[in-house]
């Protein structure tokens, strides 16, 4: 969520994809319950809306803030070992048990990676303007299955009839139009915020 380090993340190579709604949305869900099978525990995320929200206890903030640190310094230290994005942030999460969503967000792309299911990682963010300049003040990443080739990144309503949003950080599976409607509710864009949405996660 809300974190002003942007980082670019690897692409890979997918295979077209000529399924329909109802199987891409049996395919996220699918990914979804695949991870979950290797993450028996569930995650710790430093803003997930339905845990710490409802106990507003600083220290357990805090708490989940030093573990994502933990996990993006072991993702940078494996990175810088020859491991992809992907393959570090899996192996760094195995050993927190600590994720955002764009920890979430790059596990489920590459669960679906293996299922050859074709996918990418998309940021929506809030920018803010000041003084003609516009910075993140908030941002949510997921992955989104089958979108079509001349899509307009910034127009979700063009990313296909077909394509699938794979959210495991708020266990959201379903289609663009209805997955963007319910980010908005948490995300909150005010009127001085524009949404915008990019292919990179906010961290």
């Amino acid at each position: 969520m809300a974190n002003l380090f942007f980082t670019s993340f690897e692409s890979s190579m997918y295979n077209v994809s000529f399924l329909g709604l109802k199987e891409n949305i049996a395919y996220g869900h699918k990914a979804i319950e695949e991870i979950k099978k290797e993450f028996p525990a569930g995650f710790m995320s430093n803003t997930y809306y339905e845990t710490f929200s409802e106990k507003k206890d600083p220290k357990i903030l805090f708490y989940y803030m030093d573990l994502i640190d933990t996990t993006r310094e072991l993702v940078d230290f494996k990175k810088r070992q020859g491991k992809t994005k992907k393959e570090a942030t899996y192996e760094a999460v195995k050993y927190t048990s600590a994720a955002n969503c764009g920890e979430q967000a790059l596990l489920v792309s590459q669960k679906l990676d293996e299922m050859g299911i074709k996918n990418q990682i998309i940021s929506m963010n809030l920018r803010l303007n000041t003084q003609n300049c516009y910075y993140v003040t908030n941002g949510h990443s997921f992955c989104v299955i089958d979108t079509v080739e001349d899509m307009d990144i910034n127009n979700p309503d063009t990313w296909g009839d077909d394509a699938v949003v794979v959210d495991m950080w708020s266990n959201t599976v379903t289609k663009v139009k209805d997955a963007i409607s319910f980010f908005r509710t948490f995300l909150k864009p005010r009127e001085n915020e524009r949404v915008q949405f990019e292919k990179a996660l906010p961290y």
